[in-house]
C-alpha cells in the first residue's frame, strides 16, 4: 500500500493537468482562423523616413551601383544606422545625443569589403554581395558578416582535409592581438562627379556587374 503522504500529491499534479487542459484554446478550421479584416489598434507610428542606397543615390564616397535583386540589411545604433545592399555599404546619422537629424549620409557608397582594409587575406582583396550588418547592443559594437563564394589560396597553416573515420579537427589559432581597439574607418578618396547619362541607361546600357560583385 502507498503512504498517504503521496496522494496530495498526486492529486496535485492531476488537477494542474486538467487546467492546462480547459484553458486550452479550441481548435479552429483554416476557415474560422483567417483574419478577413484589420485589427482595432492603430498601426506603429513612423518615427522617421530618408532614402538610403538605391537608384539616384549620391554619397561623399561615391554613388550606390544597384542590381536586381537587391540584397538588404539594416541595423541601427545608439547614433548610426549601417544600411548594406548587395556589395555596397553606407552610413548614415540617427537623431540622439550626436546627431540632430536622422537619415543624413556620413559614409559610403563603398564596397562593402572597405571595412576590412589593412587586414589582409580574402576579405580585404574580394568584395562581395549578401552581407550581413548587425548591432550588438550589449558589447557597444557592430558587426559585419561577408561571405566568399570563392576558394582562398592555402595558407601556409592550411589544415588536412578531413577524411572518415576521423575525430573532430581542432580549429586554427585566430589572428594574434583580433579583434583589436577601436580604429576609425577607412576613408577612400572622394568620388569624381557621377555622369547624369550613366544614371538614367537602361540596364542593357549599363556596364557589366563585376564578377566577385554577384
Amino acid at each position: 500500500m502507498k503512504p498517504i503522504a503521496n496522494i496530495p500529491v498526486v492529486l496535485c499534479l492531476f488537477l494542474i493537468g486538467c487546467a492546462d487542459e480547459e484553458r486550452m484554446p479550441p481548435i479552429l478550421t483554416a476557415a474560422e482562423a483567417e483574419q478577413t479584416a484589420p485589427g482595432t489598434r492603430p498601426p506603429t507610428s513612423l518615427a522617421a523616413s530618408f532614402d538610403g542606397l538605391g537608384f539616384g543615390f549620391e554619397g561623399p564616397h561615391g554613388p550606390s551601383v544597384g542590381r536586381n535583386p537587391s540584397d538588404n540589411s539594416i541595423a541601427v545604433g545608439p547614433n548610426h544606422i549601417v544600411q548594406i545592399v548587395n556589395s555596397r555599404l553606407a552610413i548614415f546619422t540617427k537623431q540622439g545625443e550626436r546627431f540632430d537629424t536622422t537619415g543624413r549620409v556620413l559614409y559610403g557608397a563603398v564596397p562593402t569589403n572597405t571595412v576590412f582594409h589593412g587586414f589582409g587575406g580574402a576579405c580585404e582583396a574580394r568584395n562581395n554581395g549578401d552581407a550581413v550588418v548587425r548591432y550588438d547592443q550589449l558589447a557597444d559594437r557592430w558587426l559585419i558578416v561577408m561571405p566568399i563564394f570563392r576558394r582562398s589560396p592555402e595558407r601556409p597553416d592550411q589544415p588536412e582535409p578531413w577524411q572518415s573515420g576521423e575525430g573532430v579537427h581542432l580549429s586554427l589559432p585566430g589572428v594574434l592581438g583580433q579583434p583589436g581597439p577601436a580604429a576609425p574607418l577607412f576613408i577612400p578618396p572622394p568620388a569624381p562627379p557621377s555622369d547624369p547619362a550613366a544614371a538614367t541607361a537602361s540596364p542593357a546600357q549599363r556596364p557589366p556587374r563585376p564578377a566577385e560583385e554577384a
